[in-house]
């Protein structure tokens, strides 16, 4: 194995999922690994469900953006931001 992604129901909000736990083995980054497994997790999530948000806290607000997400709120602490995908 050389990377993991979860998504997981945010019970405290309905037609909302939360993207976390996207690793890539140090060896094996560069590749395109972390894209592909966000991007699963996205298209899971639009095949699964008519509607809906997908929320990620992230250092990395570029590489969601690119991905349809959008900036949610103020830089969190340690750098990280808030970002939510609607479809």
């Amino acid at each position: 194995m050389v990377g993991v992604g979860g998504i997981k129901a945010a019970d405290w909000a309905s037609d909302t999922h939360i993207l976390y736990l996207s690793a890539v083995a140090e060896h094996a980054r560069g590749q395109g690994i972390a894209r592909a497994l966000i991007a699963t997790r996205i298209a899971w999530a639009m095949e699964n469900f008519p509607h809906g948000r997908l929320l990620v806290s992230t250092a990395r607000s570029r590489r969601f953006a690119r991905l349809g997400f959008r900036l949610m709120g103020k830089r969190e602490a340690g750098g990280r931001r808030l970002m939510l995908l609607e479809f």
